[in-house]
């Protein structure tokens, strides 16, 4: 299994790994939110391990809000190489080229902000690309329309308020 915690909770990725090793076996049924870490899990020597993706709540989606805040792409989640940041980021300096006033919202915050906000700087997306490093709260923002990509799920939402 990838020790990611170790670079992402540095010294305290201990804890996680003994707990895990200490728990894998309790149970004969195992879940797993993606085959990723199903495949971890059966490196582990797990059996039955059932991959059950994270829910979506559409209903609480389209309950959200109008809010002060308007973005184009937004990401959620903690900043580890394993999350591929740096593509979007690199994506949205591409798209940049057609729509020069694109909006990127990353929410989060891990081992990689600090080069991850470095490299948008560096490709000039200073005023594309925004930062939200208290992941603690997350602001609310204004959904034009959100894909979700998942390995089963693949839906449009739209927000109760009506869109020019």
């Amino acid at each position: 299994m990838s020790d990611y915690r170790f670079g992402y909770l540095g010294k305290k990725g201990i804890f996680g790994y003994l707990v895990e090793r200490l728990t894998i076996k309790l149970t004969k049924n195992n879940v797993a939110v993606s085959e990723q870490t199903k495949r971890d899990l059966e490196r582990l020597g797990l059996k039955n391990v059932e991959v059950i993706p994270n829910g979506i709540d559409f209903e609480g989606i389209r309950r959200v809000r109008k809010a002060d805040e308007e973005s184009d792409v937004i990401f959620a989640g903690r900043l580890i190489r394993d999350k591929n940041v740096d593509v979007l980021i690199r994506a949205v300096r591409l798209l940049k080229e057609k729509t020069s006033d694109i909006k990127c919202m990353i929410i989060g915050d891990g081992p990689e902000r600090l080069r991850l906000e470095k490299l948008a700087r560096d490709l000039g997306l200073n005023g594309n690309v925004e930062f939200k490093v208290n992941a603690t709260i997350i602001p609310p923002v204004q959904v034009v329309a959100v894909t979700i990509f998942g390995s089963t799920i693949v839906s449009e939402l739209t927000p109760s308020h009506s869109q020019p």
